[in-house]
């Protein structure tokens, strides 16, 4: 065997020395305080009273000493498992010593609960559209916990007044993965009748005693265009003056949406765009006025519907009747006619010819009065002669009133 060969047989040979020599586990907690006694060397080893006791030159460990008369291996400093082993499942060191020959022990250290789960934010703002859809999902913040195993976060829980409409779910927590939680719906939201939700996101470990982490999650239901306007009233009757100038105001008609933003702006029209020649309504306040002259002989009532409608993706309209009266104003004066008797005749200038001597309550003529006005105070007649001279030989009578 030439000279690598003995060198590669003997690393073997020490190899399995020191393998064979790792036979003993002892375990200690984390945090437990410098000066404290660990394990008793002679008595695990069965080594004689008298047995030297020394750390192997190699040993690379700083918080373990062997008190050489005793055998008693204690800490040098204070421990801490976060510190020393991080998220390792298992945190272990291992102390060489010599008894003659080489010997180890491994030392396990336990983890103890003393830290609570964190999340990065004290608060998380979520975002769910109003129709969002049963068993809809959304991510939750993740909690961190510098512990492992059961004092590792294993749990997320929502608090609040109002979690019926939600309910937390994980996936992962296993070989060391983290548990990460979900927001999952269970209700159909609805805006307007709660637009904000104002709950916390607990983590909590499993350590004896539990502890947890919070944070508060401010959840906002994003608006969607799922109702109409409506106005105030389904129907609206007003009353305007005859001959009131271009641009009267009647009267501004309110509708509302209770949906948020564009989808709650409104927009009112005219249905039949026949009326624009007598009527506008603004767009975007409701302001109905006229938008002409009006005459009452001509139009007594009109009968609008007007339209409102918003500016969601999906618009909604509605409409609403109105009835709008023209009130007369006497501004036509009483017309005249003087028609012939089938016997008299009227000459051009409204005059009867008729012969003398004939018989009184002889019919002379007949005259025609009129009023273009409406038959109210305006359009209703009364004829009297008002020469006194003709009083004394003539009388005026009702013959037929005529009807519009």
């Amino acid at each position: 065997m030439d000279a690598n060969g003995l060198l590669f047989f003997l690393i073997v040979l020490i190899t399995l020395a020191e393998s064979r020599a790792a036979a003993t586990t002892v375990y200690i907690e984390e945090e437990t305080e410098a000066g404290d006694k660990v394990a008793d060397l002679r008595d695990l080893y069965d080594l004689e009273d008298k047995a030297e006791i020394k750390l192997s030159e190699d040993n690379d460990n700083i918080y373990f000493g062997v008190d050489s008369q005793t055998g008693w291996v204690y800490l040098k400093e204070k421990l801490d498992r976060e510190s020393i082993c991080n998220k390792k499942p298992e945190c272990k060191m291992l102390l060489k010593f010599m008894s003659p020959r080489l010997k180890m022990l491994k030392i396990i250290i336990k983890d103890v609960n003393d830290h609570a789960p964190t999340f990065k934010s004290d608060e998380t703002s979520l975002l769910i559209p109003e129709d969002a859809r049963m068993n809809w999902r959304m991510n939750l913040p993740v909690a961190t916990d510098e512990d492992v195993g059961r004092n590792d976060v294993k749990m997320y829980v929502l608090k609040g007044d109002v979690t019926d409409a939600f309910v937390v779910k994980t996936l992962g927590g296993r070989r060391g993965e983290p548990l990460v939680p979900s927001l999952m719906l269970k209700q159909h939201l609805n805006r307007e009748n709660l637009e904000t939700y104002d709950l916390e996101l607990r983590a909590y470990d499993q350590g004896v005693p539990s502890r947890f982490g919070v944070t508060r999650l401010l959840i906002t239901v994003g608006d969607v265009n799922d109702n109409g306007p409506l106005f105030d009233q389904s129907f609206y009757s007003f009353n305007i003056t005859e001959n009131s100038p271009r641009g009267t105001s009647i009267k501004v008609l309110t509708a509302t949406d209770i949906d948020k933003g564009t989808n709650a702006q409104i927009e009112y029209s005219l249905k039949d765009p026949a009326m624009l020649d007598y009527f506008y309504i603004d767009p975007h306040d409701g302001l109905l006025a006229t938008n002409a002259e009006i005459d009452a002989e001509l139009h007594r009532s009109f009968s609008l519907l007007i339209k409102a409608r918003d500016f969601g993706d999906n618009t909604f309209e509605t409409q609403t009747s109105v009835i709008i009266d023209v009130k007369d104003v006497n501004d036509n004066k009483p017309n005249i006619e003087f028609q012939e008797h089938i016997k008299l005749k009227v000459n051009e200038t409204n005059v009867y010819l008729i012969e003398e001597n004939v018989p009184p309550d002889t019919i002379v003529g007949y005259i025609r009065v009129g009023d273009a006005d409406l038959k109210t105070t305006n359009g209703f007649i009364s004829v009297e002669l008002v020469d006194d001279v003709a009083k004394e030989f003539f009388k005026l009578d009702e013959v037929m009133a005529e009807s519009d």
